[in-house]
């Protein structure tokens, strides 16, 4: 994990040398607060798990991770504005994130609303920039993430999650497979696309991501479980219980370690992140 932790200190410079380049500075207000929202979500600590997630994609495919930078960069942005855009008063109407003020509580909803817009947009012009050379590959990469973001994806989760009620356990697997997994298998699966997988690899990672996706969430569950009283949202902690997510999330993290037997002893940091989930403290 350290060495791919050192790795994600140079995804990180690549991120840092986009979105506060001169590209992101402005004298005029709107564009100026547009920016500064943008740069106060995306780096406002968090843990970079999807990133880490393509870097150890990468590994196993021994890929130069400068190559991946790029599109664990798209895939970021997506993951940030989502997050704003749960938080603002039509979804979650959060407060804090992470324990600091909402986007939509520094910036105001208006701008916290477009900051949301820009990363999308970004998302896909980081792509095109960035893999041109190989435009069959753009392409792909292109069409998997608006496909694991869109209304078939992402966006359908949190739809879902909007109008759901939290007593049903399929309605939540569900919920938890579009929101949470859909954006984790574009951040495996689009890293296999760049390094030219096999389609058994391509399915390999698919499942494996999947699964995580379903484990990530059951571990957030637990730990807003433990964090308050959350009974009025969609959680699995209200169908199964504490100890019944526990178990189901001991079962999806072992589905994840089957799904990647394909790869042999090659992803031993992506096995490492599947275990960093199973172990998060609640």
């Amino acid at each position: 994990m350290n060495e791919l932790k050192e790795k994600l200190l140079g995804f990180e410079s690549f991120l840092k040398s986009y979105y506060q380049s001169t590209e992101f500075t402005s004298k005029y207000s709107g564009k100026k607060l547009l920016f500064e929202s943008i740069n106060y979500s995306l780096f406002s600590g968090g843990k970079r798990f999807r990133p880490l997630l393509s870097l150890a994609t990468a590994e196993f495919f021994e890929l130069n991770t400068k190559i991946v930078y790029p599109y664990a960069a798209s895939v970021e942005s997506i993951h940030t504005y989502s997050l704003i855009h749960d938080d603002l008063p039509c979804m979650d109407n959060d407060d804090l994130r992470r324990g600091q003020p909402t986007n939509h509580k520094v910036y105001n909803e208006d701008i916290a609303l477009l900051a949301g817009d820009a990363l999308i947009s970004e998302a896909f012009a980081i792509i095109a920039a960035n893999y041109k050379e190989n435009s069959d590959k753009g392409l792909t990469l292109v069409s998997l993430l608006a496909r694991c973001i869109g209304p078939h994806g992402m966006v359908a989760g949190q739809a879902l999650d909007l109008r759901s009620k939290n007593s049903d356990g399929e309605l939540m697997n569900e919920i938890h497979l579009l929101k949470t997994g859909q954006l984790i298998k574009a951040a495996t699966v689009g890293v296999g696309v760049i390094a030219g997988a096999s389609d058994e690899q391509i399915k390999a990672l698919s499942d494996f991501s999947l699964n995580l996706g379903l484990a990530f969430q059951l571990a957030d569950d637990l730990h807003d479980a433990e964090d308050g009283d959350h009974s009025d949202e969609a959680s699995m902690v209200n169908v199964l219980g504490k100890d019944g997510v526990k178990k189901l999330l001991s079962e999806k993290s072992q589905k994840c370690y089957t799904s990647l037997e394909i790869f042999n002893s090659k992803c031993e940091s992506l096995k490492k992140l599947v275990e960093y989930n199973l172990n998060r403290k609640f």
